[in-house]
């Protein structure tokens, strides 16, 4: 067992025998297309579906059937119209919702709303200056500030003056900042991530970390969409993660929110990685050491039980 736990050892010592290796885009994809159609349960798709309908989740029912169509599964034809039927609102009341919804972020009826009416609004300057003044109005009333807003403001301003400056190349992490914003005031960021920011929101290191993963989560939603972003932000925890999904959108695209849903977020970041030839070799070597090992072992004792059996044969 020391040859086994030496050679263990140099497994992750030396750069050589790295344990894992990531996958090409184009294999992560293939993967998780071929894990999701597996896992994708007719049941479980018709019952989401019906709680979406029920809910005149616009955002949801789109998902679901999405999924759906993709897969070729099958759809109750009453069910798939009263799907299709979900948030057919005339002109003027479209006007109306998109116009509070604009002004309020708590009026939106849906993520679909948020996206279209009131996200744009927060991709203007105006959204953080309006973030600050929120917290200069709580500073001011003695109440808690939102420390996580009022970095992301901070992020987004100094991000659209560099791009003014630099003719609009830190345009990403503004839109990444502000889909952040919004995504916190959704409720869609979780508590770790949320802690995580708050704690470095007052260094410049800090700061540049959530300036790099403004710039992930960019990348999330070029791949995919405004609304798939924001609702993918409950499976970051950390910069790393953001980093993880925007590799994971650069391989699925459009799919991407779908394979989060069905799979879950551990067994979709598996797929970005594999275990490396060298490794895969180590596991072999391992494994034949051990086989002749217990070889041995097992020699000795029929050898050690022979022995003991002549011995008393010879005593009688």
């Amino acid at each position: 067992m020391t040859t086994v736990g030496l050679m263990w050892g140099v497994a992750q010592s030396h750069p050589w025998l790295t344990p894992y290796v990531e996958r090409s885009a184009r294999d992560v994809a293939l993967i998780l297309d071929a894990a999701t159609a597996r896992n994708l349960d007719p049941g479980w798709v018709d019952a989401q579906l019906r709680l979406a309908v029920t809910a005149q989740d616009r955002d949801r029912v789109a998902l679901i059937a999405g999924l759906a169509e993709r897969y070729d599964v099958p759809l109750d034809p009453a069910l798939k119209a009263q799907a299709d039927q979900v948030g057919e609102i005339s002109v003027a009341q479209g006007v109306i919702v998109c116009g509070a919804c604009a002004y309020d972020l708590n009026s939106c009826p849906g993520l679909a709303e948020v996206v279209s009416c009131n996200l744009p609004v927060e991709l203007t300057p105006l959204g953080d200056v309006n973030a600050l003044r929120r917290g200069a109005v709580d500073w001011w009333q003695d109440q808690p500030v939102d420390r996580f807003d009022v970095a992301l403001a901070s992020v987004g301003l100094a991000a659209t003056g560099l791009a003014v400056a630099s003719g609009g190349t830190s345009v990403t992490v503004k839109i990444g900042a502000s889909v952040l914003r919004v995504g916190h005031r959704l409720g869609r960021v979780n508590a770790r991530l949320l802690h995580a920011v708050s704690q470095g929101a007052d260094s410049a290191a800090g700061l540049r970390g959530l300036r790099v993963m403004a710039g992930d989560l960019a990348d999330v939603r070029q791949h995919t969409s405004l609304a798939d972003t924001v609702a993918l932000l409950a499976h970051v925890d950390d910069a790393g993660d953001a980093a993880r999904l925007a590799r994971v959108a650069e391989a699925a695209g459009p799919a991407t929110r779908g394979h989060f849903e069905v799979l879950g977020k551990g067994r979709v970041f598996r797929a970005l990685v594999r275990l490396s030839r060298p490794m895969i070799a180590l596991g072999v070597l391992i494994l034949a050491l051990l086989t002749q090992i217990s070889g041995i072992i097992a020699s000795l004792l029929v050898h050690h039980l022979t022995r003991h059996r002549r011995l008393r044969g010879a005593r009688r």
